[in-house]
């Protein structure tokens, strides 16, 4: 089975009280409980996926969120402070979507792309996600090919980055929406969502070799 609670000793008993300690033990009883030592402090719960693989983690310094490539058990993406249902991400390179919902047909290869191999033409249809929280605030983030903006919906604000082997970053801010979309004439790449108190990385793989890039938090 998968672990959906983990606990952690809060302190050692000191030898005068370690008879006093409760091991764990099953209760079977109507409510089938587990017994345990007060001294065992509930450290992290998990959401997995139908696959079995984590989706979130949530520990007392905080929430992990990870999306993964579920066909070949790889991490594609990894965000801090927020949880699985508050992010997305597509390098473009495999089937998995992110949580992005895109026209598979608007997928074209391009070695000249920032991660990966692979690149999207929006003309293809636009990049939306559903499920966002009104009340909070995202970065969309992602390489343009045509060294402009895309349109967002949500925006507020957005901010252009480096330029490298022609692809152009940029950066937006978006709130008060429950939906996010992506629009334009050209290629994009490497498209994240993200709360704004969040960092995320992300990663394409080769097969059989492993990971072929990894991007930080920076986008670098």
């Amino acid at each position: 089975g998968l672990p959906l609670q983990v606990f952690s000793m809060e302190a050692q008993p000191p030898p005068v009280f370690r008879s006093q300690f409760v091991p764990w033990y099953y209760s079977v009883s109507s409510t089938y409980s587990v017994i345990t030592d007060s001294r065992y402090k509930l450290y992290s719960t998990a959401d997995y996926s139908p696959n079995n693989l984590i989706w979130t983690l949530h520990t007392l310094e905080g929430d992990n969120a990870f999306i993964w490539d579920e066909d070949d058990n790889n991490i594609i993406a990894q965000c801090n402070n927020t949880d699985s249902a508050q992010i997305a991400f597509s390098s473009f390179e495999t089937q998995a979507h992110g949580r992005w919902l895109y026209n598979n047909a608007g997928v074209l290869t391009d070695n000249t792309s920032p991660t990966g191999s692979k690149a999207y033409s929006l003309p293809s249809g636009s990049i939306s996600l559903a499920g966002l929280t009104s009340a909070s605030t995202y970065i969309v983030s992602y390489w343009s090919k045509t060294g402009a903006s895309y349109t967002v919906s949500g925006s507020t604000s957005a901010k252009q980055g480096k330029t490298i082997n022609g692809w152009t970053f940029f950066e937006h801010t978006i709130t008060g929406v429950t939906s996010a979309a992506i629009s334009g004439t050209g290629r994009v790449d490497e498209l994240r969502l993200y709360p704004s108190t969040s960092q995320m990385i992300t990663y394409t793989y080769n097969p059989l070799f492993g990971i072929s890039t990894q991007c930080d938090a920076n986008n670098k």
